[in-house]
């Protein structure tokens, strides 16, 4: 397969590809996920995540960690207390978390053209990105 028709069928698997966050989706829908990082003598990262557990309940986790340590608070809410715990937190200068970036490679020259097993590996990632987000119903 020569080159150029190699980019343009690498080009329009990637454009017909969408890749969504799952936390804080323009819609307001769960999972939620904010941050903050306090500095009072030494800094602490504060992190809030909310969204549906296995049973279906909202559980809200609250965790803190300073100094190597750990700790954490869990409670079952309602979206009601969800929603306002949110805006309370944003109000308080938190930040929505950032999910990691995702980027595809190969090893190998970077002249080097993709082959076929390459070609189906990159289509089988992307595929499996495109499914539904596990925690929407």
């Amino acid at each position: 397969m020569d080159k150029d028709l190699e980019d343009k069928i690498t080009q329009q698997v990637l454009s017909e590809t969408k890749v969504e966050s799952i936390l804080n989706k323009e819609d307001g829908s769960l999972p939620f996920g904010y941050c903050k990082v306090v500095v009072d003598g030494h800094e602490k990262t504060l992190v809030w995540m909310c969204n549906h557990d296995a049973k279906g309940n909202i559980t809200s986790v609250f965790s803190c960690e300073a100094n190597g340590v750990k700790e954490k608070k869990c409670d079952y809410i309602t979206m009601k207390e969800a929603l306002f715990i949110r805006e309370e937190l944003l109000g308080d200068g938190w930040q929505k978390m950032k999910t990691p970036e995702v980027t595809f490679s190969y090893a190998g020259d970077e002249d080097k053209t993709l082959n076929r097993k390459q070609k189906r590996a990159l289509a089988k990632r992307l595929k499996k990105m495109n499914k539904q987000n596990p925690f929407d119903k």
